[in-house]
């Protein structure tokens, strides 16, 4: 499919090429061109530019030719970024982001990733949990950075369980309790050596990071979740507090706080409000959520819409006026047409969601179960190579301006 830059594109170019330096640093008719672009831009349009820019400012943007091979390499000049302040959102359109099971850790997958959508994303997720103590993978978010991608952990502190196919609410609610993990103990400092020793490495990274610790915590399948293990939602505000302090004190500003909430409270009670879980907005830089459509995957799931699942929330945090990420979303193959129901989410999200400012795709296989996978189904793909096309749905800074040679077209 041929790509079709729409003025959203051509804000999203002028921006990796501003940022870049790549205008400074390129002669001839490619700079002619992209003076011209940014001139052709309405004024307003130029302003965010000019705006973002500098913040986005990572090195040169790669040749048209760049392939995917080249993913996952980071340059010399990443490690001596010190990015600072949270990731801005987009000018316009919103941004793209995956989650892949063995991100960031295989570059592989990625790079097989990227030749079957297309694109690049603009963020790549990953989960980390506390058990064991593991660090903050330097290199790889630093490789990450190299091609205009930004990380975001979601931190969770527990041990995960063993994988189990079962589903029922018994089987969930019995791994979220894990005392070893209760919230107090957060607040009372019995893990600040790790806490702080894990901020010093991604302090010293230098590279933006999107942070989401303790997220969907209005549900209760997690130890840190307010009406489980012990918990109630003013420990969650305090964990979440006592963290972000540590940060603080340690100068790892480079972090992007991301409070993300589950689509729906559950159990459903008054005290279980998402509002019960707001630590306040000097400790947040980005609000999100996660929702999915089932399918029929499962006797109590149905067949739902984007907008069904996500809407009532997304109505709730605009009260925030902060941006907005989809932290995790997707749809299973079974009970419908997945290609029609990503064309749809994003028309939705699009048209009725304007502020919304980013997006991260749940690429995975769970537990032989669901299937949330693009690439294991050429509908799903191809609607959401659609999607990316269109223009108004952005991959990182330094995207390919155009398909790899040999690659998808």
């Amino acid at each position: 499919m041929s790509r079709i830059l729409t003025p959203l594109a051509f804000v999203a170019i002028a921006v990796a090429a501003i940022a870049g330096g790549w205008l400074a640093e390129t002669s001839g008719a490619a700079s002619d061109v992209m003076g011209r672009v940014f001139a052709a831009l309405p004024s307003g349009a130029q302003d965010q530019v000019e705006r973002v820019a500098p913040q986005l400012a990572e090195g040169p943007m790669p040749d048209a030719g760049a392939t995917a091979d080249d993913a996952g390499t980071p340059d010399a000049a990443a490690s001596e970024v010190v990015a600072e302040g949270p990731v801005p959102p987009p000018p316009a359109g919103l941004f793209w982001g995956v989650h892949l099971p063995d991100a960031p850790f295989d570059p592989t997958e990625r790079r097989d990733f990227v030749e079957a959508i297309g694109s690049q994303p603009a963020i790549v997720m990953w989960f980390q949990e506390w058990a064991g103590e593991p660090g903050f993978p330097v290199d790889e978010a630093r490789a990450l950075a190299a091609d205009g991608i930004v990380p975001m952990i979601t931190w969770e502190a527990w041990e995960p369980p063993p994988a189990s196919p079962s589903l029922s609410p018994e089987d969930v609610l019995s791994e979220s309790r894990q005392p070893a993990y209760r919230l107090s103990r957060v607040v009372d400092g019995e893990f600040d050596d790790y806490l702080r020793r894990y901020a010093e490495q991604v302090r010293d990274a230098g590279v933006h990071v999107m942070l989401r610790p303790f997220h969907e915590m209005n549900g209760f399948w997690y130890p840190w979740g307010g009406t489980v293990n012990g918990n109630r939602p003013a420990d969650v505000v305090a964990a979440w507090r006592h963290v972000h302090d540590l940060f603080e004190d340690v100068g790892a500003t480079n972090v992007t706080w991301v409070w993300s909430v589950n689509h729906r409270s559950l159990p459903e009670r008054p005290t279980n409000r998402i509002a019960s879980y707001w630590p306040g907005e000097a400790y947040v830089d980005w609000v999100g959520l996660s929702g999915f459509n089932f399918g029929t995957t499962s006797e109590v799931a149905s067949w739902r819409s984007m907008e069904s699942v996500v809407d009532d929330a997304l109505q709730e945090l605009r009260r925030y006026d902060l941006p907005i990420v989809l932290t995790e979303t997707a749809t299973v193959h079974q009970g419908g047409d997945e290609g029609e129901w990503i064309s749809d989410a994003f028309a939705y999200l699009l048209e009725d969601h304007p502020l919304l400012d980013a997006l991260v795709w749940f690429e995975r296989e769970v537990e032989g179960v669901r299937d949330f996978r693009l690439t294991s189904s050429p509908a799903a793909q191809e609607a959401f190579r659609d999607v990316i096309d269109g223009g108004a749905v952005l991959g990182g800074p330094r995207a390919y301006p155009s398909p790899p040679a040999g690659g998808p077209s």
